[in-house]
């Protein structure tokens, strides 16, 4: 089995798809600085998780609501459409259901904003920690 190796598309893969870590040098660091480095590493980390964690909680919590609310409404719905006489049920079961429909579409809509939502939020999280990397590390690099 012959396998064509292209250099140049090798390449542009490789360029298109590289993401340079932000990886700090302790070349030159005393003791002392690396131990403090070592130290914000971890606190930044720390800190990092647990902003993750609150919008994730937060997420959740918002989903369980609009859920919850949904739910309320169409089980609202279904109970006037129980409480009705046979006729008038037989008359109004399709708007009912139209309704239910309409309810749930909100809700997936919903969801999806909220999960765009939530991808930025954790984006803007990564950036502002890399920052707060970034920072750090220059304050303990110029406190030589």
């Amino acid at each position: 089995m012959a396998v064509n190796y292209d250099a140049q598309k090798a390449h542009e893969y490789y360029e298109k798809r590289k993401q340079l870590k932000g990886r700090h040098s302790t070349k030159g660091f005393s003791k002392s600085q690396k131990e403090q480095w070592a130290y914000a590493q971890d606190q930044l980390r720390q800190e990092h998780k647990a902003i993750g964690q609150s919008i994730t909680a937060e997420s959740k919590s918002i989903r369980e609501q609009l859920s919850a609310a949904a739910s309320q409404q169409i089980e609202s719905l279904r109970t006037q459409l129980k409480a009705m006489s046979p006729e008038q049920r037989k008359a109004a079961k399709e708007r009912i259901q139209g309704l239910i429909g309409t309810i749930r579409e909100r809700l997936g809509l919903a969801k999806q904003e909220l999960t765009t939502e939530t991808k930025q939020a954790r984006e803007q999280e990564k950036t502002a920690n890399e920052q707060r990397i970034d920072e750090a590390y220059e304050h303990i690099k110029g406190n030589k």
